[in-house]
């Protein structure tokens, strides 16, 4: 990129999840405090809906392209011995986007929390709408030069709402199961939490292998009429070296075909 554009989003959450945890969990001799599961949130009951398979849940993600626009929200946070040393002082990296399939592909997206040197703490906003695309770093929007939109999409890609849930949630989905029928984001969802098994993995995820007992959860809503994915998240709270550590990862899907779902280009 030319020396007017600070570079991209670094791909420290490429991996949203593994990325923090990896970094919670960097000691061998890492020690947890065992703590219970959260049961599950109130909801009405499922029996007369059919099961939805693991492999109906791989497709989740992807089904958001079958949508005509909608909003999201990614959240990735930590604190204590968990906190994304890319994140920026505060431990959180946050990206809000709109994006419209139909009729043309646009999308506006806005990233913060990013920790790049100076530009840490501000928010960058990439605006794409066609084969055109802006930047804009706390003041005027500025166009891309021609031949770097590509590479701006190939940023905004590794941290879309499909690369999040598949990184979060794909070796998990096999341990879902259904508790309930809920409103979520002004959707009819379905929603399903990890059983014990899908957890106590987790945590070993977390341990390197060995396990990092504490309190974790894993929740996924999924579009009842559609099958894409409303909402996940995946949470934890444990002990790394006596020292108290969070960590959390969530996805959000909202605006659903919202026809004031708009992405104009920056003046």
């Amino acid at each position: 990129m030319s020396s007017r554009f600070p570079p991209a989003p670094t791909a420290f959450t490429l991996l949203l999840a593994g990325a923090m945890l990896a970094a919670a969990c960097g000691s061998s001799t890492a020690t947890a405090t065992p703590g219970g599961q959260a049961g599950p949130a109130a909801s009405s009951p499922v029996a007369t809906v059919a099961p939805i398979t693991a492999s109906q849940l791989a497709g989740a993600a992807a089904a958001l392209d079958t949508l005509t626009s909608y909003r999201f929200s990614v959240t990735v946070r930590g604190t204590g011995a968990a906190m994304p040393s890319a994140a920026g002082m505060n431990g959180t990296f946050g990206m809000d986007g709109t994006v419209v399939l139909k009729p043309q592909k646009a999308l506006s997206v806005s990233m913060s929390g990013m920790g790049d040197g100076m530009s840490s703490g501000l928010a960058v906003t990439y605006t794409i709408i066609g084969d055109s695309a802006w930047m804009q770093l706390g003041g005027a929007a500025m166009p891309v030069p021609a031949g770097q939109g590509a590479t701006i999409q190939q940023t905004i890609d590794a941290f879309s709402p499909q690369r999040v849930f598949g990184q979060s949630f794909d070796q998990y989905l096999s341990g879902m199961h259904q508790v309930g029928q809920e409103q979520k984001n002004g959707v009819v969802t379905i929603h399903l939490q990890a059983d014990a098994q899908s957890l106590d993995a987790l945590a070993r995820a977390v341990g390197g292998g060995t396990g990092v007992p504490g309190t974790w959860k894993m929740d996924l809503w999924v579009a009842r009429d559609g099958g894409y994915v409303v909402s996940a998240v995946t949470s934890g709270s444990y002990q790394v070296n006596g020292a108290p550590a969070t960590m959390l990862v969530q996805l959000d899907i909202s605006g659903i075909n919202d026809p004031a779902n708009r992405v104009v280009a920056p003046s």
